[in-house]
């Protein structure tokens, strides 16, 4: 881990710290098929090394463990998420968590601005196929086909098949390799999962992935200006 990752996670945890102190509101949001996405309201209650703890939730469905969720909250006006796993009902958790049981949830690798994705995204669900290939970090974990349906300098938007998505755990991190429209070279950039939605009437779901800084920061920066060319030249075409 470099040392500008390392200043970033220590702010990160930081700011975990700062939400528990205060028991913030948050919105836990389950990533399977039966809960679709929808938020339940709860509170942000301790944080520590091995985990974070919220209000438990009603629904005791969703305290079983390896439930892969997201967690939303604000904080002095700005508003964050973290992907995470549910490791169950904790009926001691650590301070300032407070008395009664909490739901633990595993720590996050990454927490992230909620309106990351602001930048200009390119709809390429009309446009010839851009097939993408995700291979895991650290492995040899290949996913199944990912059709790109919209593309920014902050991530991409795609579908493939609902069951292999919700299988994704949240915090391993994957090459996304593809094509752009006109390149022979192919473009990579590290990516993590960060939510997936059903789509009506099918097998097929709509999964959304955030690009992330890689260790080869000349590279990352490298893909990053071919991306944002290719995404002025797509912005710049007539809109018919």
């Amino acid at each position: 881990m470099t040392t500008a990752r390392m200043i970033r996670r220590r702010n990160q945890l930081r700011l975990l710290e700062a939400v528990c102190s205060q028991s913030q509101q948050a919105e836990l949001r389950f990533r399977t098929e039966a809960n679709r996405n929808e938020p339940i309201s709860t509170i942000m209650r301790a944080v520590g090394p091995d985990g974070v703890w919220v209000e438990l939730p009603e629904e005791p469905a969703n305290t079983c463990e390896g439930t892969p969720v997201e967690v939303v909250f604000g904080y002095e006006g700005q508003q964050y998420i973290f992907s995470a796993n549910t490791c169950g009902r904790d009926d001691q958790p650590p301070a300032p968590a407070g008395r009664g049981p909490a739901l633990k949830l595993t720590l996050p690798a990454c927490v992230e601005c909620h309106d990351r994705r602001t930048e200009f995204r390119i709809d390429l669900s009309d446009s010839e196929a851009i097939e993408a290939r995700f291979v895991e970090m650290g492995g040899e974990c290949l996913l199944d086909s990912v059709r790109i349906t919209n593309l920014s300098t902050g991530g991409l938007g795609g579908e493939m098949d609902a069951a292999r998505a919700y299988q994704i755990d949240p915090r391993a991190m994957y090459w996304a390799v593809f094509q752009l429209e006109g390149e022979a070279r192919t473009i990579d950039f590290a990516v993590r999962l960060v939510h997936v939605q059903p789509r009506a009437g099918g097998n097929m779901a709509y999964t959304g992935w955030e690009f992330c800084a890689s260790d080869d920061e000349t590279a990352y920066r490298a893909n990053l200006e071919r991306l944002q060319t290719y995404v002025n030249q797509q912005r710049a075409k007539p809109q018919c």
